[in-house]
């Protein structure tokens, strides 16, 4: 996964795992080694989580579909962007699509893939992804540019993150360090309209990140436990 708790997921025990799950497959076709650059070179321009953990096993995929090909083995770079920008906003508009959680098992796993989908996308320029992501952060950049399509789509999710994991009342009980995460990230949701200028976007971005980085730690372990 694009978080620190994943690094220590080998590409080779991946792919040893990826006959049993479709997003395990797609997931087998990121680039090596990018994500984990980008990560321990400056866990994407935020501050290092807590604690790190290490699954056992990768989560199983959430009720819904993601089109990360696996058939294309030739990159086209002319075509990387656009493609890899489309997926998101895809994945954004099936998340959004979704209804309130049966339970608090699918809850957590879904919301764990939404914050791994999201980390991927910043990661993907590997040794490159330093500079991408201080771009991201920082850029003047119109909103319909790459940067601010990216950034629409980033905020949208995180959005539907916080009413995922807020609408199984029972996480408050059995999940309250998950839930004070996300208390954490609705005052930064809700002063941040989604539509701000570079300066609005550093500073929801510089709060939420780290936020976003430590709740994915957090659903990591519960995913896998919950999987088990």
């Amino acid at each position: 996964m694009l978080l620190p708790v994943m690094l220590r997921l080998t590409s080779q025990s991946m792919r040893r795992r990826a006959v049993f799950s479709p997003l395990e497959r797609q997931i087998c076709t990121a680039p090596q080694g990018g994500i984990a650059s980008a990560v321990k070179n400056n866990f994407l321009l935020g501050r290092r989580p807590q604690a790190q953990r290490s699954p056992k096993h990768f989560p199983p995929s959430p009720p819904m579909r993601f089109s990360y090909s696996t058939e294309e083995t030739i990159p086209k770079p002319e075509n990387e962007e656009e493609d890899a920008l489309a997926l998101l906003e895809t994945f954004s508009a099936d998340v959004s699509s979704l209804g309130p959680a049966p339970d608090e098992k699918s809850c957590l796993q879904v919301s764990y893939t939404i914050i791994y989908e999201v980390m991927r996308y910043l990661a993907r320029h590997g040794e490159g992804s330093e500079s991408y992501l201080s771009i991201f952060m920082n850029s003047e950049a119109p909103e319909n540019s790459n940067i601010g399509r990216a950034r629409k789509s980033i905020f949208q999710l995180t959005k539907h993150l916080v009413r995922l994991l807020s609408s199984v009342s029972s996480l408050r009980v059995s999940q309250p360090v998950i839930l004070g995460l996300v208390g954490a990230l609705e005052p930064y949701i809700t002063v941040y309209d989604g539509e701000g200028d570079a300066q609005g976007w550093k500073t929801f971005w510089s709060q939420a990140q780290p936020v976003l980085l430590e709740l994915g730690a957090q659903l990591s372990e519960e995913v896998v436990q919950t999987h088990d």
